[in-house]
């Protein structure tokens, strides 16, 4: 009720608008959010007017909703803890969700399967509570997180950010940007936990001081605390000194010597390189975007930064709000870059110095109900645009047309148009693009960027005539390079069986039961870019026809593959070569199968072979995997041994897990140890290959071709006749002694098998980097050679 609709008895009029408190709090429970989910009414939410919500706790609690809900203004919320808590398949753009009000974010997103992104711009001035927030978010990756880490570290007073709250406790995902992490800590004394640090590419310092290098594979350094020494290598390195006053070494390569906030100190850069990065591989960059506040275009340098002439070498000062009212300035010193008056004005031209984000920015949104036959887009600016430089001819669509005279400029930041899809009828599937250079702001300034908005595939066979039936719609060339979401594309359709496999999906981030009871389909997909996948969930799951060779997918990004091959049949592939970088949930990924042994041997041994040089960054820790039947006990256990692996043969009940008698081991051919405890072991005509496991075994090979495999443990390897190979593919190995090794071209020679045990050897590499062979302790009968291996 408005202010003045009222008088009382005496006339005096109501000064404040009265309203009530509402609440989304465990929406999910009572009504359908997600489609498939076997409830029917799908309650249409995205156009809700959310706007005096204070409640909104467990809204999405072990549900989630696949509608659009970009839009809500969420502006008087208050409460987000459990919002998302368990939720499977949300994947929203939160980046224009104004959160300055809300106080508890505990628990967000825990628990949660959708892909976390784009909450580096929010407004955490009120937030007291982010405890848990991030806790097992398996959609949370590193990237992902430092930008958050980096955007809320940054009191950003001229985007309107008022404060930053002490005594916070949040709970992140793993992490990369040890300095914005330790800047919250040490700043505001906030308690961050739960996420670990990723070390596979990036090197941290202590609250000391600290002198270290990069390596050709680790080159981002963060010194934190202290007054550290920082060097770079020939590669193109980034160093971050953090608080304290450092050194910085860049050495060969374009270095990035990163400043993100004001307790940086008084630092010295040895060896800054001043040219044209578009030119110039070796031309450095200061990069203070994240410290300056307030900085644009239209901004004067001098409020910002001054350059001054320091014996033979220049001084950098940087004021990090410029005019405003605090003053903590930092200062570098560029050792050898003699000052000159134009200094500045090259380094900014060359892209030696990033001083800001100035280029104009777009963001596309839709409105409307997914019934809606004509759906508004909106194209939203972050400033005025020039009058004119924008216009309907620069809007590209795919699967869909813009209504004739439809185009609107609302004001100079944002305009309208009216979208009619095609393809079915589904605004899921329209793309709508803007390219890089297509506008400029009021200063002149163009986008770099190319705008697109995320679509989708999901339920496709609810929406377009696939059955079969003899008027099924050609999906052959369709466009869907723009898709995101293809959740439910073909569940249960059960008669699909065309060539698809020419479809660009490599904007695809969940195919969460894509092809689910997609019986008939069996196509080649081989080619198909999934390297932005997330979660393939249940992706082929009684696909019963499905056999196609998708061993060179390119899926590092991929979270969750649970149920994804559950009762596909005749599935029968090896995927050893996937790159499972960031896989934290496998369970029922083979039961009932036809993989052989073979193929699930060869994805064993793959998975457990950890190949930095080519490309794979980690091996998660805790991961439930449920394989078919194998003989490679040996990667099995360095599976379970080292990344604490859940690894087993299972059935179900419906949804129950029942974890058989039987583990799978296929001991037809092969003998495996009890891991526990030390074996002697012996192999027989029929089972020629062993397995030792843990523990100080003995394995002794017969008249056969034997293959042996120690494991773990310092073992005893007898070849005994034959061709004998002893097999060593991981770092555990021990230190082993083969008693009768036999050298030769000819017959019974026997063979060292490393080509699982080293990484990043090839035929240009120097043997003696991994290999060494010297005297080892002999006797008066018998003279030894010991190799040393580095793997």
């Amino acid at each position: 009720v408005a202010a003045g609709a009222f008088a009382d008895i005496v006339g005096n009029v109501n000064t404040a608008v009265a309203k009530n408190e509402t609440r989304i709090n465990y929406l999910a429970k009572w009504i359908d959010l997600v489609r498939g989910n076997g409830r029917n009414d799908n309650t249409d939410i995205t156009m809700w007017d959310v706007s005096h919500v204070l409640d909104a706790s467990y809204a999405f609690y072990d549900d989630g909703t696949d509608q659009d809900i970009t839009n809500w203004d969420v502006s008087n919320v208050v409460n987000m803890s459990n919002m998302f808590d368990g939720s499977l398949n949300t994947y929203i753009d939160f980046s224009s969700w104004d959160v300055g009000k809300v106080v508890n974010m505990s628990q967000m997103f825990q628990h949660t399967n959708q892909l976390v992104q784009n909450l580096d711009s929010w407004d955490i001035s009120s937030s007291k509570n982010a405890s848990r927030m991030f806790f097992k978010a398996r959609g949370m990756g590193a990237a992902a997180m430092d930008k958050i880490l980096r955007g809320w570290a940054k009191l950003d007073t001229t985007a309107g950010e008022t404060a930053i709250q002490s005594n916070v406790e949040w709970g992140i995902a793993n992490y990369t940007d040890a300095t914005a992490r330790q800047y919250l800590i040490d700043t505001y004394n906030w308690t961050i936990n739960i996420g670990t640090f990723d070390g596979n590419k990036t090197i941290q310092g202590t609250a000391t001081s600290n002198t270290f290098a990069t390596t050709s594979t680790k080159t981002t350094l963060h010194g934190l605390g202290g007054n550290d020494t920082l060097i770079g290598g020939t590669t193109d390195d980034i160093l971050v000194g953090g608080a304290g006053n450092d050194t910085l070494i860049g050495e060969g390569g374009r270095d990035t010597f990163d400043y993100g906030f004001e307790n940086a100190g008084n630092d010295l850069i040895g060896d800054f390189t001043v040219g044209d990065i578009n030119t110039n591989a070796d031309a450095d960059i200061v990069d203070l975007k994240d410290l300056l506040i307030g900085y644009e275009s239209t901004s004067n340098l001098s409020d910002f930064i001054t350059a001054t002439a320091d014996g033979a070498s220049t001084k950098l000062t940087i004021d990090h709000d410029g005019a405003g009212e605090l003053n903590s300035p930092v200062t570098i010193i560029l050792g050898n870059i003699a000052y000159r008056a134009n200094l500045l004005d090259d380094m900014i031209a060359n892209g030696n110095l990033v001083l800001g984000t100035v280029k104009p920015i777009l963001t596309i949104t839709g409105s409307g109900g997914r019934r809606d036959i004509h759906k508004i887009i909106t194209f939203n600016f972050n400033e005025t645009i020039g009058y004119g430089t924008f216009t309907v001819d620069d809007i590209d669509i795919v699967n869909g047309t813009i209504d004739l005279g439809s185009f609107t400029r609302v004001n100079e930041s944002q305009y309208t148009i009216m979208v009619t899809p095609s393809l079915g009828g589904m605004h899921a599937n329209v793309a709508i693009t803007v390219a890089a250079n297509t506008f400029t702001d009021s200063v002149g300034n163009a986008n770099t960027v190319i705008t697109k908005n995320t679509t989708k595939l999901e339920d496709l066979k609810r929406q377009v005539d696939i059955d079969g039936s003899g008027s099924d719609t050609d999906l052959t060339n369709w466009n869907v390079s723009h898709a995101s979401n293809a959740f439910d594309a073909f569940y249960k359709a059960y008669h699909f069986n065309q060539n698809i496999g020419k479809w660009d999906v490599s904007n695809m981030i969940s195919a969460r039961r894509m092809f689910k009871e997609a019986t008939a389909f069996n196509q080649d997909i081989s080619s198909w870019d999934v390297s932005k996948m997330t979660t393939a969930r249940w992706m082929f799951g009684e696909a019963t026809a499905f056999n196609q060779d998708i061993g060179n997918w390119e899926v590092s990004k991929l979270t969750t593959a649970r149920w994804m091959f559950y009762e596909a049949t005749a599935f029968n592939q090896n995927l050893g070569s996937w790159d499972i970088s960031s896989l934290t949930a496998a369970e029922g990924m083979f039961v009932t199968t036809s993989m052989t042994t073979a193929n699930m041997d060869n994805t064993l041994r793959g998975w457990a072979k950890l190949d930095i040089p080519a490309g794979e960054a980690a091996i998660q820790r805790d991961v439930a995997w449920d394989i078919a039947n194998y003989t490679d006990a040996t990667a099995k256990q360095y599976l379970i041994d080292t990344y604490n692996w859940t690894i087993e043969a299972i059935t179900y009940d419906g949804i129950n897990r029942i974890k058989v008698d039987f583990d799978g081991f296929d001991g037809s051919k092969t003998i495996q140890g009890s891991n526990t405890q030390s074996d002697t072991l012996f192999t027989t005509s029929a089972k020629t290959t062993i397995h030792g496991l843990g523990g100080n075994d003995n394995l002794n090979g017969g008249t056969t071709d034997d293959i042996l495999i120690g494991g773990a443990g310092n073992d005893i390897l007898t070849g005994g006749g034959g061709s004998d190979t002893f097999d060593y593919g991981f770092t555990n190995a021990g230190n082993d002694w083969i008693k009768d090794f036999v050298v030769g071209d000819k017959y019974d020679l026997d063979v060292i098998d490393l080509s699982d045990l080293l990484i990043g050897y090839g035929s240009a590499s120097y043997l003696s980097d991994f290999v060494t062979a010297s005297a080892a302790d002999s006797t008066a009968d018998n003279i030894f050679t010991r190799l040393t291996i580095d793997h």
